[in-house]
């Protein structure tokens, strides 16, 4: 039996819903305004080549490699009467909250080119400010305990409370493609008038949920004070840089998520265009409609898997479930060989769901363990810099996602797949679509079992590293 967190690790009941709904927060701008919104707005909406958009999306994380660092760094070194984090928090989410509903304000007449500089502007600014919301958010998650499996606990309320807000996102396209926005002329969805509506719901959503943690969330850090009573100077910014790059877990534990999700999201667009071009013969609207229900499925039972997935990380730790649901991961994915056909749309729910039932627990155990990192990298510096391990981490999953957008968008340019063709693509091609969709995860899936082979924080590991930490703290006292 494993024991209770003490007092001071256990993070009350109240405080672990706040923090949820800021994780959550999250997900509406990463994953919806600015994540699956993306390709078929730009491409589907505006024209854009899916290469063009690759291109601005690519923009944005180079520009976060620069702004996740220093405000990381800013947050670690800020000490005020509010926190290091919470009024980045506050702050951050008013104003990023603002700029959402201009991303897809583009004029439709524009030009290709002058639409992805309008796009590529607006996003930079706003993903300025949401990188002033989430890298404090994230640093204030990971020092809320020192308890190894109340640090899974936490993240496994951030997967529960987020309930609604996954719904909202399982009818995102169903939402901007429906009759509501329906082209006039045409009869066909008018997806730009969808998602600028979207947005202006997401900006609400994300500003109430954002400012959540900073209002109800107790920072527990102390700066640690030498025998004189004074601070230690702040960390210079290369010099953090520094030691966060060469911190070994953090690199490996980054490296599974970013594979993982490179596998993932490299398909997720052009899973859509099978859903709508090869299973629906370009049916748009139903497409979108067994989406809708496809998503509704994958989050309800990512939510009944909550408790399991919690209960067998506690029986073993953190990696060997992590490893239990990659090696799944690949079985639910080989499903869809059998699943995704034009004959009977609808079976393409069964590997969904098989897959919701794994894999939504990586976003409760990736979290966790990236808590432990901190610890590790504590005894390794003698600091606690939740702020810049959080902005290395944090880029790394946003690459992913920008790179298997891109990658996406490439990858059905080769397949020969032409927008202009609608529900008319040849047979061929809709093949290729296929067998990409099919095989294309696998390598990056099995990098992405590697990288966890390398990463040694064990729950014997952190035992040992906790024990090293309070040693070291009452040696101070």
């Amino acid at each position: 039996m494993k024991p209770t967190p003490a007092t001071a690790d256990r993070i009350p009941i109240r405080e672990k819903i706040a923090y949820a709904l800021g994780g959550k927060a999250e997900y509406v701008v990463s994953s919806l305004a600015l994540g699956s919104l993306v390709m078929p707005v730009l491409n589907i909406g505006y024209g854009l080549s899916p290469a063009l958009i690759g291109i601005v999306l690519v923009v944005f994380r180079l520009w976060d490699a620069v702004t996740d660092p220093i405000m990381g760094n800013i947050s670690d070194n800020t000490h005020s009467r509010w926190g290091r984090r919470r009024p980045y928090i506050f702050s951050g989410a008013i104003i990023c909250g603002l700029l959402l509903p201009l991303i897809y304000m583009a004029d439709r007449t524009w030009s290709p080119n002058t639409i992805a500089v309008y796009f590529a502007i607006i996003g930079v600014l706003t993903y300025t400010a949401f990188t002033v919301w989430s890298m404090p958010y994230q640093a204030l998650g990971m020092e809320l305990t020192r308890d190894y499996d109340e640090r899974t606990r936490l993240q496994a309320w951030c997967s529960f409370v987020g309930i609604p807000v996954g719904l909202l996102g399982a009818w995102n396209f169903a939402f901007i493609s429906s009759d509501w926005f329906q082209n006039t002329v045409t009869g066909e969805p008018d997806l730009i008038s969808g998602s600028r509506a979207a947005t202006l719901i997401y900006a609400v959503v994300f500003i109430i949920m954002g400012i959540m943690p900073a209002l109800l969330v107790k920072e527990r850090f102390k700066p640690q004070k030498n025998a004189n009573g004074v601070r230690p100077p702040p960390e210079p910014l290369f010099a953090s840089i520094k030691q966060t790059l060469s911190t070994g877990p953090l690199w490996a534990l980054t490296g599974v998520v970013f594979f993982n999700l490179l596998g993932l999201s490299s398909i997720s667009s052009l899973g859509y265009y099978l859903n709508i071009y090869y299973v629906n013969a370009g049916g748009i609207k139903e497409a979108s409609i067994i989406e809708g229900w496809k998503q509704t499925g994958m989050v309800l039972l990512s939510l009944a898997s909550i408790p399991f997935w919690t209960w067998f990380c506690a029986r073993t730790d953190k990696k060997t479930a992590l490893y239990a649901v990659l090696g799944l991961t690949f079985v639910g994915h080989s499903l869809n060989y059998f699943c995704l056909t034009p004959e009977n749309p609808w079976l393409q729910l069964i590997p969904a769901l098989f897959y919701s039932a794994i894999s939504g627990s990586i976003w409760m155990i990736f979290p966790a363990m990236r808590m432990d990192v901190a610890d590790y990298d504590e005894l390794k510096s003698g600091r606690r810099r939740e702020g810049s391990l959080a902005s290395v981490s944090s880029w790394g999953v946003k690459m992913a996602i920008t790179l298997s957008t891109g990658l996406g968008g490439v990858v059905l340019v080769q397949t020969g797949f032409d927008v202009a063709l609608k529900g008319e693509q040849p047979p061929e091609v809709l093949q290729r679509m296929f067998w990409v969709y099919l095989l294309m995860p696998a390598a990056f899936w099995t990098a992405s079992l590697v990288c966890l082979w390398k990463f040694p924080l064990t729950r014997a590991r952190m035992a040992e590293i906790r024990a090293e930490l309070d040693l070291r703290k009452n040696a101070a006292a």
